[in-house]
């Protein structure tokens, strides 16, 4: 056998101790690799979940702020609806003056609104959490508002719809009578207007019998005659006296003298305020009379649920008036009520 030098077992013994050493080394790297792998592998698994999480999180809160966000914009389409609504209510002028009334509350709460409104348009995503806190709380207030701004619309249309527009008092002619039950006829003359009428095809009107067809065809009616008054005239006096004590009411103004040398008196205006103060409580006003000035009056009184029935003589009635009321008649298709006026006799010649 070869006997190894001191030199070469030197170097043998430090080949040996350099492989210890790595050995040595690679088990206490080995060590450390696994736990640092066995930290930072848990580490890793966290925050991948925690990133996957909040992920999740911002999707679910950025579903709920557009769902929400529609929600908001559905409202304030009402608000903006309502608030037109309120406009117009509010420039409305009702017979009692509630307006500034309800102005004065309705006024802070749409002043509020438009304060909420630019606060909802500034709002931003950038910061979720904190934004869906606030915009939960603007949700809840806009929900109140609307709410109350509702009701407030609410309590002024039952305001305009309580507070109408009261009546006139009647006006009442001379010797009128007291209102009527809704279920009485009224028969209205217009004296003057007969008269010339019969009078321009050639006829004069034979009251009684007029009356005797008046007291048959509506046996409970309240009769009314209007006409000029001719102190001079002592057959006008005596059939005035006959229809008094027929039952007729009279309403009489003096005559006032025309142009033409003839005489009359208009009583249409008082015809036409007794017809409109009739109308509340009579169920049929009957008006004798061919002018066509009353057919507003007819109109308004048609407006009252009333039935109103026209009697006039053929050429001298107006079109309109026939039109406009319910029902008319020919006073001339009535019996006997128009006379023929009696033509003077013609003067004889002088015997030769």
């Amino acid at each position: 056998m070869t006997s190894l030098t001191p030199q070469s077992k030197l170097s043998a013994h430090l080949t040996e101790k350099n492989v210890i050493t790595g050995a040595i080394l690679s088990a206490i790297a080995g060590v450390l690799f696994q736990q640092t792998t066995l930290t930072a592998v848990p580490l890793g698994i966290t925050l991948l979940l925690t990133q996957t999480q909040r992920r999740s999180n911002n999707t679910e809160l950025r579903k709920t702020l557009r769902q929400q966000t529609q929600s908001t914009e559905q409202i304030y389409a009402q608000i903006l609806l309502m608030q037109q609504q309120l406009k117009t209510l509010q420039n409305t002028k009702p017979a009692a003056e509630p307006t500034p009334l309800i102005r004065q509350h309705t006024t802070p709460i749409i002043q509020q609104i438009h304060r909420l409104q630019r606060q909802q348009k500034a709002l931003e995503l950038s910061h979720l959490p904190a934004q869906q806190q606030q915009f939960t709380h603007l949700y809840s207030q806009l929900q109140t508002l609307t709410q109350t701004l509702q009701q407030s619309v609410t309590t002024f249309q039952d305001t305009l719809s309580s507070q109408t527009l009261a009546p006139p008092p009647p006006a009442t002619a001379i010797n009128a009578t007291p209102p009527l039950p809704k279920d009485q006829t009224v028969v209205l003359i217009d004296g003057s207007n007969l008269y010339h009428s019969a009078k321009g095809l050639g006829y004069k009107i034979d009251y009684p019998a007029l009356l005797t067809y008046l007291h048959t065809e509506y046996p409970q009616a309240q009769i009314r005659f209007y006409a000029g008054v001719d102190p001079k005239n002592i057959g006008q006096r005596s059939l005035y006296r006959s229809l008094r004590t027929a039952g007729c009411t009279l309403i009489t103004k003096p005559v006032i003298a025309r142009a033409d040398g003839s005489w009359k008196a208009n009583l249409d205006v008082e015809i036409a305020l007794d017809m409109y103060a009739t109308a509340a409580s009579a169920a049929k006003i009957v008006l004798f009379s061919g002018d066509g000035d009353f057919v507003c009056a007819v109109r308004r009184v048609k407006q009252q649920k009333t039935q109103v029935q026209v009697i006039g003589l053929p050429g001298s009635t107006s079109q309109k008036l026939k039109k406009t009321a319910h029902q008319y008649q020919d006073l001339s298709q009535l019996p006997a009520i128009l006379k023929p006026i009696p033509t003077p006799p013609a003067s004889q010649p002088a015997d030769s």
